[in-house]
């Protein structure tokens, strides 16, 4: 969606318009700095609106952006609130990819313990709305707990279960990141082009919104 149609809908006073317009050039933003400034102008529209689902939707992106900035700290701040919006009004999808964002900010931080309680409830929510997306970075996110855990087996296993569900999608970006994660628990490592990158969005169906 181009600055045009965000300034179509400016001028049209359509508030939940403009709001998913900013979304959509934070989607097809080059850089960070822009990226951040669209979700920030975003998430002030759907506040001032009450739309608590988009509100949980750029709190997610904007926290998954956080964290692959290695900033964990700022990205579990983003993801409380998040939470919280997105458990009272019911979104499972957007609560499956806060909790797949928050279960790596605590293995970031070093918080086996909570990161595996995350990753539990990602796949129960993942299981509840046959959420194979969910499911899929649930599994992602499994393999690395394991990895970390010094149990390359079950590591492989979450895995390859992730990889099936992404080539099943057909999701390039998810299974760039799986393929390198296996490469790199045989001691291989995969080449620069094939880093997953750090776009997230995740918006019913479209990508992460990760």
């Amino acid at each position: 969606m181009s600055l045009r149609a965000l300034r179509a809908f400016e001028t049209l006073d359509d508030p939940y318009g403009t709001a998913m317009a900013l979304v959509n050039l934070a989607i097809g933003a080059d850089d960070l700095d822009t990226r951040g400034r669209h979700f920030r102008r975003a998430l002030e529209v759907f506040r001032t609106i009450g739309y608590e689902d988009g509100v949980g939707l750029v709190l997610n992106n904007l926290a998954g952006d956080a964290q692959k900035a290695g900033r964990p700290e700022e990205a579990r701040v983003l993801l409380d609130e998040s939470l919280v919006h997105l458990r009272r009004v019911g979104d499972r999808s957007l609560l499956g990819h806060a909790l797949f964002i928050y279960a790596k900010v605590h293995l970031d931080l070093g918080e086996r313990e909570a990161a595996k309680r995350r990753i539990d409830e990602c796949l129960e929510v993942a299981a509840e709305g046959a959420d194979g997306w969910a499911r899929m970075r649930a599994l992602e996110v499994l393999g690395r707990w394991h990895a970390e855990g010094g149990d390359a087996e079950l590591a492989r296993r979450s895995l390859l279960q992730a990889r099936e569900l992404a080539e099943r999608a057909g999701d390039k970006h998810v299974l760039a990141g799986v393929e390198r994660a296996l490469a790199e628990l045989g001691g291989e490592r995969l080449p620069a082009a094939l880093d997953p990158g750090s776009g997230l969005v995740r918006q019913g169906d479209e990508g992460e919104a990760a």
